[in-house]
């Protein structure tokens, strides 16, 4: 599988609400998240860990990826996400942000996250 091809699967598995598989499926073992150019996970069971943890305090999650751009050559990919949830104790909230990857043998090496802060959205 070439990069778009990977990358388009793991894009369906996030906007499908499957980000735990995601992460399964396409984090390399030794994987790093940044966020706001902070350190803030090492490995892929940290990263599975965290993001079961969130999932625990939502109701619900759509995830929308656009602006997305990809070097084959490079293996990097960049692009937008907008997050729309339902916190269980703050009501609907939305997280727009960009993020940059860098994948090494079909697998995300390093993914930065870079955002503002999250939205309340009224009903």
């Amino acid at each position: 599988m070439n990069l778009e091809q990977s990358f388009q699967t793991f894009a369906q598995l996030l906007e499908q609400g499957k980000t735990l598989e995601a992460i399964e499926q396409f984090y390399a073992e030794d994987a790093t998240q940044y966020e706001n150019h902070k350190l803030l996970l090492q490995g892929k069971s940290a990263l599975h860990a965290h993001e079961s943890q969130n999932l625990g305090k939502v109701k619900d999650l759509t995830i929308t990826l656009s602006h997305v751009v990809l070097d084959a050559e490079k293996a990097k990919v960049w692009g937008e996400m907008q997050n729309d949830f339902i916190s269980i104790k703050q009501g609907r909230l939305r997280l727009r942000e960009a993020f940059f990857q860098q994948w090494k043998s079909g697998k995300i090496k390093e993914q930065r996250f870079y955002y503002a802060g999250i939205e309340k959205i009224e009903d």
